[in-house]
């Protein structure tokens, strides 16, 4: 068989492609890490209190059929169940659940759980703009374990710069989730505008 130098050229571009869809879904800032500044992020949301009652609920939003989406998602969990018995931000409870996108419909989920974080794990083939309408449609606070998708409308996200941890947030979007944070984070913060 004879394979033409079309055939070749039409096999590297899709190659191309390919990997660098991948790269593009990179974790920069391990998982752990980024659990770590989230928390210490939410306290400098002025607004979260009055939004949340008398818990935090962070959904996580993941694709079970998606190793990379499963595996990060369980460790953050794994990180969150390893902290104290009682995680509290702003003095209140944190309860932390699992939303797995293959078993329905988002949108539902995150009102019948109440939920008032997002955090979105690596996915595929899913909107992250319908996500970011979503959660302004109801003021939930999205952040990102990928800070592409902070680029495409989540609000919080965690990068690399010089080895060195960045809080990065997408200004526009964390406005039309109705966060309200303190000047003194977003000095330090890589602010999308």
């Amino acid at each position: 068989m004879k394979i033409s130098k079309h055939s070749i050229f039409m096999f590297s571009i899709i190659f191309l492609l390919l990997t660098s869809l991948t790269f593009s879904q990179e974790i920069t800032l391990p998982i752990e890490a980024q659990y770590t500044l989230l928390k210490k992020v939410l306290n400098y949301d002025r607004s979260l209190k009055e939004r949340c009652g008398s818990e935090i609920v962070i959904g996580v939003v993941y694709q079970s059929r998606f190793s990379a989406s499963n595996s990060t998602k369980e460790y953050l969990l794994h990180s969150w169940e390893n902290e104290s018995t009682n995680p509290r931000i702003l003095g209140l409870p944190v309860r932390m659940l699992a939303i797995d996108l293959i078993g329905g419909e988002l949108e539902t989920m995150m009102l019948e759980n109440e939920i008032d974080i997002l955090y979105v794990m690596p996915l595929r083939a899913i909107s992250i703009d319908g996500i970011a309408q979503i959660s302004r449609t109801h003021g939930i606070t999205t952040v990102s374990s990928i800070v592409e998708y902070n680029y495409q409308g989540l609000s919080i996200g965690f990068d690399l710069v010089n080895k060195k941890p960045k809080i990065v947030i997408n200004y526009p979007a964390a406005l039309a989730e109705g966060i309200d944070l303190k000047s003194t984070l977003l000095q330090y913060a890589k602010l999308i505008e």
